[in-house]
């Protein structure tokens, strides 16, 4: 069921101005009408960059990608525990193992992360984030394969080691494997429980903190291994190792570009603001609704950023998916888009959505594209596809500049019949 919030309202009461003047493409090369929009046209939007993202302003480390910031911490773990990176001779090696098609795992797939002392520890990290439903500061590991509540009959760790980073450091814990324990639906049974600890409400990061320890630490069982502070050498090593990447410098030509400084969630959802807008502009003569109060089928209220689809416009319900220009070690730039749930199933369209939105990321500009109504092509994930749905990677020439890189992206994307809807330039 999806109940929406329709906007009535002229469209310069939805957040475009009645003082617009878009320069207008008439002839895109897919053949397609496209906007060419000023990034001050929404500034508005990319102004807000979330209070998450206020107290770790200037930090690198939490504009990386939370799969490669996890790997950093990973790395302070080992050194604080005194461990090394495992060789293929190292009991870490042997967590590796098959998947279920018989394929030896990647490194990234073990799993547990390190062996201490003959017991296997999964390492888990967190950022500060604010939640706004409940007006507080909290923490959030995901993904913790537990054996318990009715999932999994084997759990493939002996500790769990978690890492909480904050604007003055880094807290390792080793974790009692009950204090804030949660399901997630059903993703449980793929990807694991969650653990959300909370401050208490109205308090600034700097006072939520002690709270979430101290939940963790005396209201729960866990116990405190190190506090990282970020003037300590282990701090420094980290970011040292974080700037010694062989991408590093690449992303660096996001550094003034707009929308660069938020992390990756707060982007997201602010892309997302800006094709909203740029939909209302494209059919100023329709009507907009935000879905909300959708009822999962395990019966659980969805959130707003947890909804079916995006928005809808009139009758027809519109996904948009984004994804970051990024440079790849093996010399070449690339986009990938994760995470949607299409394609055939039974003979029979399992997408929610009849419009897939595209927008890509990059140091030239925001481009938003529509896909053909055709994913049977896109790429699977294994039996996570169900849960965590289809992805579309496209790269551009090795060696290429990112400015043609990215214009050679999107002849690919044109090639698979998608559509240029609109552009919007930093400069």
């Amino acid at each position: 069921m999806i109940v929406l919030r329709l906007c009535h309202c002229a469209p310069s009461r939805c957040g475009i101005s009645a003082l617009i003047r878009p320069q207008l493409l008439i002839q895109s090369p897919c053949g397609h009408r496209c906007y060419i929009l000023p990034a001050s046209q929404f500034q508005h939007i990319i102004d807000d960059v979330g209070l998450s993202s206020l107290p770790y302003a200037g930090d690198p480390l939490a504009l990386t990608s939370p799969s490669r910031r996890g790997k950093l911490l990973e790395s302070l773990v080992r050194d604080v525990l005194g461990q090394t990176p495992p060789t293929d001779s190292d009991a870490d090696a042997s967590s590796i193992g098959c998947c279920v098609n018989g394929r030896r795992k990647g490194r990234h797939q073990a799993e547990w992360d390190l062996t201490v002392r003959g017991r296997k520890v999964e390492v888990k990290a967190s950022s500060l984030s604010f939640d706004v439903q409940h007006s507080t500061w909290r923490v959030c590991f995901t993904c913790v394969k537990f054996a318990r509540d009715g999932y999994r009959d084997f759990q493939p760790f002996d500790d769990l080691y978690l890492v909480i980073y904050s604007p003055s450091g880094f807290h390792i814990l080793l974790h009692d494997q009950q204090t804030g324990v949660s399901t997630a639906g059903v993703r449980t049974q793929i990807h694991g429980h969650n653990i959300f600890v909370r401050g208490s409400r109205n308090e600034t990061w700097t006072d939520a903190l002690p709270t979430i320890l101290h939940k963790m630490l005396q209201d729960g069982q866990c116990k405190l291994v190190a506090h990282v502070s970020m003037r300590e050498s282990r701090a420094q090593a980290l970011y040292a190792r974080l700037s010694e990447e062989s991408t590093a410098a690449f992303e660096n030509v996001y550094y003034d570009i707009p929308l660069g400084k938020m992390n990756p969630v707060i982007r997201g959802h602010r892309i997302q603001q800006i094709g909203l807008e740029i939909d209302r502009l494209r059919n100023p003569s329709a009507q907009f609704g935000i879905p909300t109060d959708e009822i999962a089928e395990s019966g659980i209220r969805r959130g707003r950023h947890n909804a079916t689809v995006d928005w809808v416009r009139d009758d027809v319900k519109i996904e948009l998916k984004h994804a970051k220009v990024r440079y790849h070690p093996r010399g070449e730039w690339m986009v990938e888009f994760s995470g949607i749930k299409a394609g055939m199933a039974d003979r029979q369209q399992t997408q929610q959505f009849d419009e897939l939105w595209l927008a890509m990321y990059s140091p030239c500009g925001l481009h938003f594209l529509k896909h053909p109504p055709c994913y049977d092509f896109l790429s699977s994930t294994g039996l996570r596809t169900e849960v965590h749905g289809r992805r579309l990677a496209v790269c551009g020439s090795r060696g290429a500049h990112v400015s043609d890189a990215v214009e050679g992206i999107k002849l690919k994307l044109y090639a698979r019949g998608c559509t240029s809807l609109a552009t919007v330039r930093w400069q």
